[in-house]
């Protein structure tokens, strides 16, 4: 046999030549175990406070009952972007038990639903433009 096949969460399978596999190191994220981590990234406006935002997180992923509590989730106030302050949210799944996919879209919407009780926005990115009149050009367009 002259390559290796890995089935991917989502079912694809990859077929890899052994050159590549000898050739290259890779990542098997669950071969000793089938603990995971997601990380997600989440914004919020300049305007609202990051420690009530980050307890909103705490309490949402609090919430759910299929994030390990060992190990335990991670929040960091990550990046002051343009247009956001940015959350790095890590957490960690036994994919034996759950869907990795369904498990970030649950705790995504219970952010996003918390945020809004909470009058926290979530911003889009935003550009000012500023236009000058030269000399010589007509005003009007």
């Amino acid at each position: 046999m002259n390559n290796t096949t890995l089935q991917m969460p989502d079912r694809q399978d990859v077929i890899i030549p052994n050159s590549e596999l000898i050739a290259r190191p890779f990542i098997n994220r669950t071969r000793t175990d089938h603990i995971m981590r997601t990380t997600l990234y989440v914004g919020i406006s300049y305007e609202d406070d990051p420690h009530k935002a980050e307890n909103i997180i705490k309490s949402v992923l609090d919430e759910v009952p299929e994030i390990l509590t060992v190990p335990g989730y991670d929040i960091f106030l990550w990046e002051f972007a343009d247009s956001r302050v940015t959350f790095r949210i890590n957490y960690f799944l036994d994919l034996r038990d759950v869907n990795m996919f369904g498990i970030k879209s649950t705790v995504l919407f219970n952010i996003w639903d918390s945020f809004e009780k909470a009058g926290i926005k979530i911003p889009f990115p935003q550009q000012d433009v500023h236009l000058k009149s030269v000399q010589g050009t007509p005003d009007k367009i």
